[in-house]
């Protein structure tokens, strides 16, 4: 019994000892095996993840891009005035005024700021208005338009004057079945430093969804360089007539003018028979006001008579 029972000891010994072995390699193949199937798993997770943040990322962006066009446009819309003329007719009306002494303005900047002149010299292909003149030889010109800035502002009524009506004409078309009434007023243009002021003194009044509506006139107002330009005419001109004819060069020292006032350029032109074209250029906007000369000269006179 001693000895069966010892080599049924050896036995189990051998039998434990084997499956241990055996056990321990199953183990580790495994183990192996496992980190090695759990490294491309977690790394093929983690690109998941990542592609899967950067979608919402790129989702969260388009969200909020679209959110603020989206506010943009409703404040554009809330500051935006409808200028229908039977909603709006002040506004429409201002933006009428406005558009026409825009047109205005630029049309007689080149010339002097006056138009259809019986006198005036042709520079550029543009008849510029002589605001001193003579037809006599070494003579001192005259001052032809000593009030411009006045003549200017009329000018500019002239030329917008048929455009407002027209405005006006249609607000009444508009209204018309609102009880539609108007009171005829004056159409005034003030120049003043950097601006034109254009104003009506019509009245309308209408009633519309039970509220009677009155305006007592309208008004808009335009950036422009009128004032500075009849303001540095005017100190051309002083400078041409205070001269001793004859015996000193009647001309404005423009490189003077030009560094006393930074914001505008001036050039002088002297034509052959003795004609002069002075060229104020406001610099911001590059616009061009000309005037002409003829004074204290020699030769036949370039004049152009409608």
């Amino acid at each position: 019994m001693v000895i069966k029972n010892r080599n049924l000891l050896k036995s189990k010994k051998s039998y434990s000892g084997l499956h241990f072995e055996d056990n321990y390699s199953l183990q580790l193949k495994c183990k192996r095996s496992n980190s090695h199937l759990h490294f491309e798993d977690n790394y093929s997770l983690q690109l998941k993840c990542k592609r899967s943040q950067v979608t919402v990322f790129v989702i969260i962006a388009i969200v909020m891009i679209a959110a603020i066009a989206g506010t943009f446009m409703l404040i554009k819309r809330a500051g935006t005035v409808s200028l229908s003329p039977a909603e709006n007719p002040n506004e429409y009306m201002q933006d009428c005024m406005k558009k026409a002494a825009d047109t205005a303005i630029v049309k007689i900047i080149p010339s002097g700021g006056l138009i259809n002149q019986n006198k005036y010299f042709l520079f550029n292909k543009t008849q510029v208005t002589y605001i001193c003149y003579t037809m006599l030889d070494k003579e001192l010109c005259t001052n032809e338009h000593p009030m411009l800035t006045t003549e200017i502002q009329n000018q500019i009524i002239e030329e917008i004057k048929p455009k407002v009506e027209k405005c006006f004409a249609v607000v009444a078309d508009a209204l018309s079945s609102y009880d539609y009434q108007e009171a005829s007023g004056e159409l005034t243009a003030e120049i003043s430093p950097s601006l034109v002021k254009i104003k009506s003194a019509k009245k309308i009044s209408y009633n519309k969804d039970e509220n009677a509506v009155s305006i007592e006139g309208f008004s808009a107002q335009i950036n422009s360089a009128l004032w500075d330009f009849s303001i540095l005419s005017g100190k051309i001109a002083n400078a041409e007539v205070n001269c001793n004819c004859g015996e000193e060069s009647c001309n404005a020292d423009v490189l003077k003018l030009s560094l006393a006032n930074p914001d505008y350029e001036l050039d002088h032109f002297v034509a052959g028979s003795g004609e002069e074209v002075y060229s104020i250029r406001e610099i911001l906007t590059g616009k061009v006001f000309n005037i002409a000369f003829r004074n204290c000269v020699k030769g036949e006179p370039e004049i152009f008579l409608p």
